[in-house]
């Protein structure tokens, strides 16, 4: 099969540059990239305007390394021309793309040519400040879409682009731990999503010990919390869990004392409890609060028993 390159270039910032210089200098721009493209591409590439501020190219594939090189020609040239006061970015798939060597712990993508263009759009639409001028779509790209959208508190558009780019194959387990996470932010609460994601998650790497506290959380939260515990216990011991963590495992472990005392240290649970107690009130509410306090009164009244 014929290497090809497909690149979508954007201009970036828009509606900062329609405020600083109107929407003379926005069609000034896109015209001066244009312009770069027909002179700096090889002239068997196809090139289309797509979107009002983006344009797609399809070249013959040179590689990484050259293609790199002539993309930031493109960028360096057409930003010469707005004497800098536009900016562009590009982002890129490769077909076919060797994605079998360059596979992230927990990719399982089955990526496919006919999509070309939706990946490279996608990796131009990741934010400026979490991407590079030059975009390579993979998994890690996908998963820092679903990532943006939950960190402008967008989680019903986060799972939009879930659903959409598991539709074009992107089966990662980073992907999904943002998909159960977003599924926690929509209201009401997407419970079976979040299992379903967190749990994929976990399929695609079990090794790491991040996904596995994502299921203690959700079991905790929509779950069981004899099940959280189950899951919380498994743990590697090396694993110091952030903050957010520490009230499910306590009161997960606590809700498995109080069925079964045997099978839990008290001196264990009491340091739990009283480490969740330390933490501030924009993480331990006042319910929570009154429920670990309650906790640790109840092991104060058996140990003087």
């Amino acid at each position: 099969m014929r290497a090809v390159l497909v690149a979508v270039f954007a201009l970036r910032e828009v509606d900062a540059l329609v405020e600083a210089r109107g929407t003379f200098l926005v069609n000034q721009a896109l015209a001066d990239l244009y312009s770069t493209l027909l002179e700096v591409l090889p002239g068997t590439a196809l090139i289309s305007q797509i979107q009002p501020t983006q344009f797609a190219a399809i070249v013959d594939d040179p590689g990484r390394k050259d293609a790199n090189q002539l993309l930031s020609q493109v960028l360096e040239r057409a930003e010469r021309k707005s004497v800098r006061l536009a900016k562009f970015r590009v982002g890129v798939f490769s077909v076919p793309d060797a994605t079998e060597e360059r596979k992230l712990p927990g990719d399982a993508s089955k990526l496919d040519s006919r999509n070309a263009l939706s990946y490279a759009r996608y990796a131009v639409s990741v934010p400026d400040e979490y991407a590079s001028p030059i975009e390579w779509f993979d998994a890690k790209t996908a998963s820092s879409v679903v990532w943006t959208q939950r960190q402008r508190q967008k989680p019903r558009e986060a799972l939009a682009d879930y659903q959409k780019l598991r539709e074009l194959g992107i089966q990662y387990a980073t992907l999904e731990n943002q998909a159960a996470l977003a599924a926690m932010q929509v209201k009401p609460v997407d419970k079976e999503l979040a299992f379903e994601a967190i749990r994929r998650a976990m399929d695609l790497n079990p090794s790491d010990p991040f996904f596995r506290a994502n299921l203690g959380y959700v079991e905790f939260y929509y779950g069981s919390r004899i099940e959280a515990h189950k899951v919380f216990s498994t743990l590697p011991g090396t694993f110091d869990p952030p903050e957010v963590y520490l009230v499910p495992m306590a009161l997960s472990m606590l809700a498995q004392y109080q069925v079964d005392r045997v099978s839990v240290r008290v001196t264990e649970l009491s340091a739990a409890l009283k480490r969740a107690m330390e933490l501030p009130a924009g993480i331990l509410s006042t319910a929570r609060r009154t429920e670990v306090q309650a906790g640790l009164d109840s092991i104060g009244e058996i140990e003087t028993v």
